[in-house]
């Protein structure tokens, strides 16, 4: 594909970030590996 590798700059608001953080601690009381790999996976780390 042509686009395969571009790249793209995401610009994350400070409210988006909280909810995400949020997020990864509601899955880690669910499921500890399953928030790891949320953390491992995300290019930025809050």
């Amino acid at each position: 594909m042509e686009n395969e590798n571009k790249r793209y700059t995401v610009i994350v608001s400070e409210k988006a970030a909280e909810i995400l953080v949020s997020h990864a601690r509601f899955l880690a009381n669910v499921s500890e590996g399953a928030a790891k790999k949320l953390i491992e996976d995300c290019p930025v780390h809050f």
